[in-house]
């Protein structure tokens, strides 16, 4: 159950970070001028590497293996 939770988080985090960077794109793209976009992109981006990486190391017995996933090369 603990790991289902992590993994709930990981995806709401995600979830979140996806919206506010997506919401500060589209407000840029209507011209409405923010003078910190570039620092609140770089800020949401972390939330985003970290939710992935909890997603998908939540679950130790379904990891990728490092044979086929290039995600686990990079990583390991």
């Amino acid at each position: 159950m603990q790991d289902r939770d992590l993994t709930t988080a990981g995806v709401v985090l995600i979830g979140s970070s996806i919206i506010v960077a997506g919401t500060i794109i589209g407000e840029m793209l209507r011209g409405v001028r923010i003078a910190l976009a570039l620092f609140l992109l770089l800020i949401t981006a972390v939330p985003v590497v970290f939710s992935v990486i909890l997603t998908v190391f939540s679950i130790p017995g379904k990891l990728p293996s490092s044979e086929n996933g290039f995600l686990c090369r990079t990583i390991l």
